[in-house]
């Protein structure tokens, strides 16, 4: 082998152990261990902000199920039945 194949040869080598420790790096963050890229004051943020948005949604879908419709006058009155089969021949015998 030449020179310049062992060189290609090691900086192959070199670049797949870069790699290897990139990709550990990048699942560390996505578990949420590490700094990650803007260091943890930027994650701690983030995960404040999302856990602030998520409980206003929650008192917001609590509050919105207590609330009930006014009943109204109309509620007095018996509603009407109709036999609509009945409707339906009388309007077609015409």
């Amino acid at each position: 082998m030449r020179k310049e194949e062992v060189k290609v040869l090691a900086l192959q080598d070199q670049l797949k152990e870069a790699k290897k420790e990139w990709d550990k790096t990048l699942d560390d963050i996505m578990a949420g261990k590490g700094n990650g890229v803007f260091g943890n004051e930027y994650d701690k943020a983030e995960k404040e902000a999302r856990e602030k948005e998520r409980r206003e949604k929650e008192l917001q879908r609590k509050s919105a199920a207590k609330i009930t419709p006014a009943p109204t006058k109309f509620n007095n009155f018996e509603n009407r039945s109709y036999d609509m089969s009945d409707l339906e021949r009388k309007l077609l015998q015409q």
